[in-house]
């Protein structure tokens, strides 16, 4: 899908917001959503009741999205066969489990350096690391200058926390869903693209494991976020193996203070204003290309971003996902403009004695936009320690 290849670089570009903000909306159940199933006597009672629910919705399901909204047919058994003997081939009986899961990253030929800088004053020193929110089992990326360097600061600053108070939690989660609230169109999103496309957005939602009514109904661009981040979870990369979570729980551990340079639900709504016609667009131009299989296929999944980043390469850019509006959109939405508010924010911070490290997403730290450009643009000298 044209479609992942703009999502596959929202990784490294600063998904945290998201990951902590987002993924219970997609995901929770809710009333129009199936019901979990009931356990003890009276078990059996809800479990009909829940079998004419579902009957329901899928009533519903066809009142909505016209004939044919069955994704049953979408794939067609041949590409499921070929699929299927292309991983055996590949992979032989005893590999299928562990593809099953998601193939483990390429052996390492290769010591581990991801990019690290450092800018400072008299009495203030800042530490810029750029990191990789979600990775796969078993990807080096710790050396020893890395974790002395850790060890010498006195503060994490992260792109958003998770360490906060229940209160502070529900105030969040709040904001987040009066914001979404606010962003929701008027019409949910089956009913925005091309009739054609429409049993395979169904499809493509199931592999994901988003709810179709209550993803459905959500901004495009929250239900293409989320779709990206199913696709890396499903090819292997985890959540908590990501840096920030190692980072954060070994800091929460050893009492030090732990903050963040912004507010994720602010970065929430600035996604949620693109425009939702270049969101549509951009699924649909996914949709179209997409064989209706498999939400990705282990077989090709490559681990050349996570490699570049681990061994310190700054030369991937974002020429590809630059290629259409919906890529120009995020790009500038969740790199550019953030970046410039963190660039002002160093700034600031240099103004307040102490040693910090700044770990946020690499995808900050490359190209003719990123923050190490814009704070030399600013008269900062930025050394690169790794």
């Amino acid at each position: 899908m044209k479609l992942k290849n703009c999502t596959k670089h929202l990784a490294p570009l600063g998904l945290a917001a998201f990951l902590a903000l987002c993924s219970a909306p997609l995901t929770a159940h809710s009333s129009t959503d199936n019901p979990p199933v009931a356990s003890g006597n009276d078990g059996a009672e809800k479990n009909e009741k829940q079998k004419e629910a579902e009957a329901q919705l899928r009533a519903l399901l066809e009142a909505i999205m016209g004939p044919g909204s069955d994704d049953s047919d979408v794939c067609e058994p041949s590409k499921e066969t070929a699929h299927s003997q292309k991983l055996f081939k590949k992979a032989g009986p005893d590999g299928m489990a562990s593809l099953a899961k998601g193939p483990a990253p390429h052996e390492q030929d290769y010591e581990p350096s991801p990019a690290m800088w450092r800018l400072s004053d008299e009495d203030t020193t800042i530490y810029l690391f750029g990191t990789f929110h979600v990775l796969p089992d078993g990807l080096k990326w710790r050396t020893e200058l890395f974790d002395q360097t850790l060890s010498e600061v006195d503060e994490i600053v992260f792109e958003s926390r998770e360490d906060l108070s229940p209160e502070q939690k529900a105030e969040e989660r709040k904001a987040l869903q009066q914001a979404i609230r606010d962003a929701r169109g008027s019409e949910p999103i089956s009913q925005r693209i091309s009739p054609e496309n429409k049993a395979k957005y169904r499809r493509l939602l199931r592999l994901a494991g988003l709810p179709f009514f209550s993803a459905d109904r959500m901004p495009p661009i929250l239900v293409l976020l989320g779709l990206g981040v199913a696709s890396s979870e499903e090819e292997g990369s985890q959540r908590e193996l990501g840096v920030e979570t190692i980072l954060e729980a070994e800091f929460a551990a050893a009492g030090k203070p732990i903050s963040a340079i912004e507010d994720p639900v602010a970065v929430i709504k600035s996604l949620m204003a693109i425009e939702d016609a270049r969101l549509i667009t951009a699924l649909d131009d996914g949709l179209d290309d997409w064989d209706g299989c498999f939400l990705t296929n282990p077989a090709e999944v490559s681990w050349e971003s996570e490699h570049n980043w681990a061994s310190g390469s700054l030369d991937e850019d974002f020429s590809e996902m630059l290629e259409d509006p919906f890529g120009k959109a995020i790009y500038e939405v969740l790199l550019v403009n953030r970046n410039r508010a963190w660039t002002g924010w160093l700034q600031e911070r240099l103004k307040q004695p102490g040693n910090l490290m700044v770990a946020v997403g690499a995808g900050h730290m490359r190209g003719d936009d990123s923050v190490i450009r814009m704070l030399r643009d600013e008269g900062i000298e930025v050394t690169r320690l790794q």
